[in-house]
């Protein structure tokens, strides 16, 4: 079977519309009970194949908040490809573009 070389998706904003923070979990984040409702504004993150080194590049372009960002494992995007490579254990790398169009900050994650 053929695999794709890359895959672009959306990553929809979306509103709170109720939040409960629970208790924090052991790993540092907290557990959560919500409503969420997606919206119409979407970054989008294009996936694609990579040599095994270096073997997660992030590349980020869009808003001009997007220099803000940062490009190294303090980034989700990076930090969501780094357990999926570990966990699968896929010896190649990712490339990894984001196209900023949801504010961040803005509480539309």
């Amino acid at each position: 079977m053929k695999h794709p070389r890359s895959v672009t998706v959306r990553a929809y904003a979306k509103i709170n519309l109720t939040l409960e923070v629970l208790g924090k979990r052991p790993d540092g984040y907290h557990e959560l009970a919500t409503v969420m409702q997606c919206v119409d504004l979407a970054d989008t993150v294009r996936l694609g194949r990579a040599g095994a080194h270096p073997r997660i590049g992030l590349s980020i372009s869009g808003s001009a908040a997007a220099r803000e960002i940062p490009r190294d494992s303090r980034n989700l995007c990076w930090q969501a490809a780094d357990l999926f490579l570990r966990e699968t254990g896929v010896s190649e790398g990712v490339r990894i573009n984001l196209v900023k169009r949801i504010p961040s900050g803005a509480g539309l994650g």
